[in-house]
């Protein structure tokens, strides 16, 4: 979760503009008319928050202080104090006038009795100055009036800090950590931008800001842009009439004016992900190239790159990046030289009118078709989606919206198979009814099934009962619960098989199944966690508010045949997860019988715990990208068992739901008991293992589309034959 505080109703956040703080400090040399002319003068500048100083010299400091001359002043630290400070009375007027000129209010204590004149008078956040950063009696003090507490820490290495923030958190107060350099003014050169990244990784429950006792607003800028919430700088409205220790490191009232609009473009501009904007397409037809022909072709002639190549604009029907897709095609008309290629002038796909209709009932097996659809839709076979399970569950965070969104121009179908947790065989007969209908309706040449579940179950029932061809991708596993009596029951029902391995292939022949009808084409979710265009750990984090740096991924899904258990287990697990004390993201399981249950104890376990994230779902990409970023996952998810060693994370493989899966190196099997699992954690966040390629390389879906591109693979036969 992105870390926020809230200062009356001024939220502070990386999603809110960043909260620009007007330090008047002691710029106004004790008189509280001055104050109130600075004060309006930050309000006409666009002005949100003034912050003061709140000092009682005798105190704050001991007789000591009146041999101690600041480098900036040429009075004792306590006669420039005593010179420039204010007594509680003015304070007070000072609050009001600030507030009713609708401008928030904070102040810095510098002593136990400045902390309790503040609270009187009902500030509504404390600002510890760097200082007082390690002073960590008055740190306490402060936080007992459990208001948000601004934190800076100049003169501070994290050691000092973290002391501070666990008394902090110990309070559980909202807080914000600036960094600050303590000289006055600051030479850029003294002002260290990286310590704001290093703050945000040591500190990552933590708003983080920048103190900037620089003259100018460069360093507030480039602070903003590497994701300062807080910015801070000593004002006086003009520099010229003003004198005093503090002078020469504030900004003047342009400056001011310069700096909050600044932060607001700065802000603006950092939104949004690497992908072409609405209102940069029309900028890229004529910016892009499309495959265009470089001498004459004629009819029959096969297309190489010595006769076409890319050209600007790219308004063609073949893009640049589609060069290779048109090689090796033969033209199906004359074609002049230097004109696009157009899809009707070569020979024509003669599978283009075969229809494949695919179901997908798991955020899951979505993610591992969702390559072989977009493999499929690219070579023109006309793609169908049946969309039903828990894709229609606004508890599961609705992903029917995500199919839609990646496939917008493809035919879909919702159907709602699931209604107030009915067992699986009811899910079933109603999936059944639905998909036969929507069947009769679309004629499909092909049905694309996936894994283990009742949704491909029932596909392929309707598709063997009305003599359409079935496709069975990942068939031939073994897992060990009821998940392994559907997989082979579907298998039977298939005619086309898409499976891992060769061991997999071993068992369909076991099973009777055609030898020439198997493929080895391995797993497709593996072609997206090839893919470098995966989300950063960054974007993820900011999607799905969290800021782990380490971090495990807990999966865990109900045994259907185990029910009497769940309750139990999930609490022996959870409670292992929980004395770690590592970070975890923990996904709702799926939408089996028992669910409920495992949804409840995370409701119970993990709420409001600031080293869990609980998701409802997330997204494909993004999981498998946070699962090659995470320390291990844990749970009974088959990602443990396949895709968690392709990327060589561990696993700590809970149950029987996959004890009869295949076993990487990586992958640690272990009982039900709290200290076992305990251990086992604090092990493996340490261990990274060697990729393991069992189930694939990442080219699953060139290898399932280039299968149906053969015609023999459209002339299987409908009636199938046991071959043992």
């Amino acid at each position: 979760m992105i870390p926020a505080i809230k200062i009356k109703k001024r939220s502070i956040s990386k999603n809110n503009y960043p909260l620009v703080i007007v330090e008047l400090g002691i710029n106004h040399a004790g008189k509280v008319d001055l104050a109130k002319k600075i004060i309006l003068s930050a309000k006409k500048a666009g002005a949100e928050i003034i912050k003061m100083q709140t000092h009682i010299p005798e105190k704050e400091m001991s007789l000591e202080a009146k041999k101690i001359f600041p480098p900036n002043a040429k009075s004792s630290i306590y006669n420039v104090i005593k010179s420039n400070s204010i007594n509680a009375i003015e304070e007070k007027k000072l609050k009001r006038f600030t507030e009713k000129n609708n401008l928030i209010f904070v102040s810095t204590p510098f002593s136990r009795e400045a902390a309790e004149r503040l609270n009187k008078i009902n500030v509504p956040a404390f600002k510890i100055g760097s200082g007082e950063c390690n002073n960590y009696p008055l740190v306490e003090y402060i936080c007992k009036f459990k208001k948000p507490i601004i934190l800076s820490t100049g003169m501070n290495n994290v050691k000092s800090i973290r002391k501070s923030v666990r008394i902090i958190e110990k309070y559980k107060i909202p807080y914000a950590i600036m960094h600050c350099t303590n000289l006055y003014p600051t030479d850029p050169s003294d002002v260290r931008l990286n310590c704001l990244l290093e703050l945000e990784k040591e500190f990552p429950n933590a708003v983080i800001g920048l103190s900037d006792h620089t003259s100018s607003n460069y360093t507030s800028f480039a602070a903003v842009a590497m994701g300062a919430s807080i910015i801070e700088k000593h004002y006086v409205d003009n520099k010229k009439k003003f004198r005093g220790p503090d002078i020469s490191s504030s900004i003047d009232f342009n400056q001011l004016k310069d700096l909050i609009r600044g932060t607001r473009i700065i802000h603006d501009s950092k939104k949004g992900l690497k992908k072409i904007l609405l209102k940069e397409k029309p900028v890229a037809k004529f910016a892009f190239a499309s495959v265009v022909s470089i001498k004459k072709i004629k009819k029959g002639d096969k297309l190489s790159l010595k006769n076409i190549w890319v050209k600007r604009p790219g308004n063609g029907d073949f893009k640049a990046s589609e060069l290779k897709k048109v090689i090796g095609k033969r033209a199906k008309q004359n074609i002049p030289e230097n004109v696009q290629i157009k899809k009707k002038i070569y020979m024509k796909n003669r599978f283009l009118k075969k229809k494949i209709l695919f179901i997908t009932g798991t955020r899951a097996d979505f993610g591992k078709i969702k390559q072989v659809i977009k493999k499929l839709k690219g070579l023109r076979f006309d793609v169908s989606i049946f969309i039903t399970g828990m894709h229609l569950d606004k508890k599961f965070g609705s992903t029917f919206k995500e199919i839609n969104k990646t496939f917008k121009k493809l035919k879909t179908k919702k159907f709602i198979n699931n209604k107030k947790n009915e067992t699986m065989d009811i899910i079933l007969s109603r999936t059944i009814n639905g998909f036969s209908s929507y069947v009769k309706k679309i004629k499909p040449n092909l049905i694309i099934v996936h894994g283990d579940r009742v949704e491909p179950l029932a596909a392929s029932i309707v598709g063997t009962l009305n003599n359409i061809l079935v496709g069975h991708i990942e068939g031939g596993e073994r897992s060990g619960t009821v998940d392994e009596h559907l997989r082979h029951s579907i298998s039977k029902l298939s005619h086309i098989h898409f499976v891992s391995n060769t061991n997999a292939k071993k068992r369909l022949a076991l099973l009777g199944e055609e030898k020439e009808k198997i493929f080895i084409t391995g797993s497709p979710d593996l072609d997206i966690m090839n893919d470098k265009n995966l989300p950063s750990i960054n974007e993820i984090q900011n999607k799905y508010e969290f800021k782990f740096i380490k971090y495990g991924i807990l999966l865990y899904h109900p045994v259907t045949s185990e029910l009497n258990k769940i309750g139990k287990e999930t609490e022996i697990l959870f409670r292992s997860i929980i004395k770690s004390k590592k970070k975890f993201i923990i996904i709702y399981p799926n939408n089996d019988n028992g669910h409920q249950i495992i949804i409840k104890k995370i409701k119970k376990f993990f709420k409001r715990n600031k080293n869990i994230r609980v998701l409802r779902s997330m997204r494909f990409e993004y999981f498998l990208s946070s699962l090659k970023n995470a320390n291990l996952i844990i749970g009974n998810s088959s990602a443990g068992i396949r895709e968690a060693p392709f990327y060589g994370v561990p696993t700590i493989n809970i149950g029987s739901r996959q004890q009869n899966r295949y076993k990487s190196k990586s992958i640690h099997n272990v009982v039900i008991k709290s200290k076992t699992i305990e251990n086992k954690i604090n092990k493996l966040f340490k261990i990274r293992y060697k990729r393991n390629f069992y189930f694939g390389k990442g080219d699953s879906a060139t290898k399932i589309a280039n299968v149906l591109l053969k015609k023999k693979t459209w002339d299987t036969k409908i009636q199938k034959q046991l071959i043992y």
